[in-house]
């Protein structure tokens, strides 16, 4: 794999440190990486955030920056039911989706004569 590391400062005392590698080059190759940036803020306080970027996006971490509130309980169950619910309702009718792109037969006959299905293939 490849690897790599780089730390800097800054003039105005900003620094980062960040290590990372190249992940999946069989796939189309994407870098992963974390570390650390610090800086000093309007009030002169040094700001630290700390990050991971991969294949889930850019996660930063630090005390000064604003997080979500906890869901509650009763809306965490909520949705677990309806969830619940609908898979139930789905199995019942016999649809399951498990991701595949499944055509109509019908219009699997249309494309091959060139026609463009209705709909783009998908069914509501």
């Amino acid at each position: 794999m490849n690897y790599f590391l780089f730390s800097f400062e800054t003039e105005n005392r900003i620094t980062q440190q960040e290590t990372g590698q190249l992940r999946g080059a069989a796939e189309g190759e994407a870098v992963a990486a974390q570390g650390s940036y610090s800086y000093t803020g309007p009030d002169g306080q040094i700001y630290t955030v700390n990050y991971i970027a991969d294949e889930n996006g850019f996660q930063p971490q630090g005390a000064h920056l604003p997080t979500a509130p906890p869901v509650p309980e009763e809306i965490l169950k909520l949705v677990q039911r309806s969830i619940g619910a609908k898979n139930a309702a789905d199995e019942a009718a016999g649809r399951v989706d498990d991701g595949q792109y499944r055509p109509d037969p019908s219009e699997l006959a249309a494309s091959r004569s060139g026609a463009v299905p209705k709909n783009g293939g998908y069914r509501y």
